[in-house]
């Protein structure tokens, strides 16, 4: 036993018992200790315990020679009642099993607080049942169904019941180990052996030590007739004998311990010595190229779960037939496998354009092969050819029209079809239409297409819209040719870029229309010497407030004149990428213009907009009206509320302590503005109206230079006595448009 000890000078506990029996109270005796806590053992006739405990000091010699106490305490005590304690824990229970049923006892119970005793049936190491039953005459019985084929143990805790509450005891030990009857086998198979004899084969049972096989050519004859015939194995499986060829066979399988027989499993029936189907058959192409390894497939489809034994495979090639028997007796095959079965075709020997039609048939345990399978064709080729010549045979790029010519052979296929790639053949850093830096892998396809073809020859001119070649890169060109015997042929060939550089100064002229607020973008390209670049096209890139591009118009002429129409700048600068392309290299050169000030307020939505791309009389005046749409100010004051929905999943694992975060595409913007619209204001009333019933989508722009298409809902709050008309906006960004 342990514990504490008195603190501060203590020396001991006295602890003094009185008990209550017959109503009556008797001195229970007292002890000694040194720590803070005691037993005792009551009389079992006592019903309520009483306790005084008094803590003792050291003592020590004064100046006087008296003996005195370091310091003095009083007694403290406490009163239970007998019957509110734990019932006392039992032993472990008796346990006995019958069939499908389970009978738990434990006998001579001598606690009187023992009310009731509960019950846990274990079945391998996993709770089974859990029961409670009442204490009758020192004894508890509690019996259960189970099921055949596990292992039982039992242990058991007596209940005390005060008011209602349970007051358990400690668990017993648990019982020795009980079994059952097995589990009746499942999975029966049957599979042919010999002529003369089958294997049934079953799912193992735990708990079975033996197993008995029945079998009959009737399945009525089971439990009725001396027809039925049994062999016995100490196995998953058992070899049966004396079998009779084109005869009817039913099997069941019962297991056997020392406890008794499972149920009978499923019957199962057989044809033994049946004729197969057709085998399945295939080749993984019908065109084979001459001297080129061939292989034929096919499946034995046995009808009688027989092996194949033996195949015939009938070769007739150009009219002229043979046939190839093989054995296959030996060949092990695994339980409920599929075995595919080949053959190799040596096409070394015939010339092109052989027709080879093979078919296959198989037999299994009897001597009947089954039915032809279907016929197949194979046609044999000559391997295809294709040539290839790159730029008049120079392997270096100066200059478009870049010439790819491709012949294809031989003369006795017909090429259906032609596919030109082109891949680089270093990693690079390259522009892309915006003018931002992106990086090229190695191995990455810069071009690629599909050309139809007419015939075995192909001429095709690569030009500087078809991709963007960056200037001393080597490349690799690839021309392959499907042939209509179904054979590719392939040509690969290497080529350097280089040509001559030049540098080109885009600029633009930039203006404003203040009643739609919209952009009018005049862009030219000059060379170092100033003049125009007649050589090139332009693009116009609106550069957004997250850093992003939106194209605004591309392959504008660099006439000097041409005005490209912006209907959504930002409302505090406009602010413009111009890029010219080469039409000679494709080559990229941009130039991002100075921001222009449009300092416009509060917040613009536009929808049903028309308005040109560009044009070509460079008209940017104000004056001049490219943009047509529907539009409304909110020049007020407006409070707006946002939020976000990013798309997020969390996961939770095992062994992880947080759960794992998975993000999607979808940001779910949404917001709120709210705003008063004075009562005369009735234009900007009438626009909002309008747009409460536009089904569609709308352009937003607020001061701040965001922009972005959005879903919107309008909602009017109209009082009579008030002279301003409050409006709530509610808007969910969706993506689309410019």
């Amino acid at each position: 036993m342990s514990g504490n000890r008195i603190p501060g000078h203590g020396d001991h506990y006295e602890v003094r018992w009185w008990y209550m029996a017959g109503g009556v109270w008797f001195d229970g005796g007292s002890s000694s200790t040194d720590i803070n806590n005691a037993t005792y053992n009551y009389p079992t006739n006592a019903t309520r315990l009483w306790v005084e405990v008094i803590p003792v000091s050291k003592t020590y010699q004064d100046g006087n020679g008296n003996t005195q106490s370091y310091w003095s305490s009083e007694s403290v005590h406490t009163e239970f009642s007998v019957l509110e304690l734990p019932p006392s824990q039992l032993s472990a229970p008796s346990v006995e099993i019958e069939k499908y049923n389970l009978t738990a006892k434990i006998e001579n119970i001598t606690d009187a607080k023992a009310s009731y005793v509960e019950f846990e049936v274990v079945k391998d190491d996993a709770v089974f049942n859990v029961g409670r039953v009442e204490v009758k005459t020192a004894r508890a019985i509690f019996v259960c169904p189970i099921d055949a084929g596990g292992k039982y143990r039992v242990r058991c805790r007596a209940i005390n019941v005060i008011g209602g509450e349970d007051i358990v005891g400690e668990w017993s030990q648990y019982s020795s180990e009980a079994g059952t009857i097995p589990a009746s086998p499942t999975n029966v198979r049957i599979s042919i052996e010999s002529t003369k004899s089958v294997r049934v084969s079953w799912d193992e049972c735990s708990t079975a030590t033996s197993y008995k096989v029945e079998y009959a050519t009737n399945k009525l004859y089971f439990d009725a007739s001396s027809e039925v015939k049994s062999a016995t194995s100490e196995t998953n499986y058992c070899i049966i004998t004396g079998i009779e060829q084109g005869h009817e066979y039913y099997f069941r399988v019962q297991a056997v311990n020392s406890k008794g027989s499972s149920s009978w499993s499923d019957i199962i029936y057989k044809i033994v010595g049946t004729k197969p189907e057709p085998p399945t058959t295939w080749s993984l192409t019908a065109s084979a190229i001459i001297g080129d390894p061939m292989t034929l497939y096919w499946t034995h489809n046995s009808q009688d779960a027989s092996k194949q034994y033996e195949a015939q495979i009938e070769l007739t090639i150009n009219g002229k037939a043979n046939i190839v028997t093989l054995d296959t007796s030996k060949e092990e095959i695994k339980d409920n496998e599929t075995k595919i079965y080949t053959y190799d075709l040596d096409l070394s020997k015939y010339t092109e354009g052989a027709e080879i039609l093979w078919r296959v048939r198989s037999r299994g345990v009897s001597l009947e092969y089954s039915d032809w399978s279907v016929q197949r064709k194979i046609n044999t080729y000559a391997p295809p050819t294709i040539q290839l010549v790159i730029n008049g045979g120079v392997s270096v790029l100066e200059k478009y029209p870049f010439e790819i010519v491709a012949k294809a052979g031989p003369n006795t296929q017909k090429a259906i079809n032609f596919h030109i790639s082109i891949t680089a053949e270093s990693s690079y850093r390259t522009q892309d239409i915006t003018g931002k830096d992106i990086i090229v892998n190695y191995g990455s396809t810069i071009f690629n297409k599909n050309i139809s073809a007419k015939g075995n020859d192909l001429i095709y001119y690569l030009l500087p819209q078809d991709c963007t070649l960056e200037n001393n890169e080597s490349y690799k060109i690839t021309v392959t040719s499907s042939m209509d015997s179904g054979l590719t042929a392939t040509a690969t060939m290497n080529f350097t870029v280089h040509w001559e550089e030049v540098i080109y100064y885009p600029d633009a002229k930039v203006a404003i229309d203040r009643n739609s607020v919209s952009a009018y973008i005049s862009p030219i390209c000059r060379d170092a010497e100033g003049a125009i670049v007649e050589d090139v096209v332009l693009s116009v890139f609106r550069r957004e407030f997250n850093g992003t591009f939106t194209e605004i118009a591309s392959d504008i002429p660099n006439y000097g004149s041409v005005s490209v129409t912006d209907p959504h700048p930002g409302m505090d600068y406009a602010r413009y990428r111009i890029v010219a392309r080469s039409k000679n290299t494709n080559v990229l050169s941009y130039s991002d213009i100075a921001a222009y000030k449009v300092n416009e307020p509060g917040i613009i939505i536009q929808w049903d907009e028309e308005y040109d791309s560009f044009d070509s009389n460079g008209n940017y005046s104000p004056g001049v009206h490219k943009y047509r749409g529907s539009m409304v100010r909110l020049p007020y004051n407006t409070d707006t509320t946002e939020s976000s929905d990013v798309d997020t999943e969390l996961v939770e694992y095992i062994g992880r302590k947080s759960p794992v975060a998975y993000f999607g595409t979808q940001q779910g913007i949404t917001g709120s503005w709210t705003c008063e619209i004075p009562r005369s204001d009735k234009d900007t009333i009438y626009a909002l109206r309008r747009l409460q019933i536009w089904m569609g989508t709308v352009y937003i722009r607020e001061q701040n230079g965001t922009g972005y298409n959005a879903f919107i809902n309008v909602t009017f709050t109209n009082k009579h006595d008030s002279l301003i008309v409050p409006v709530t906006l509610t808007v969910k960004r969706v993506e689309g448009g410019i």
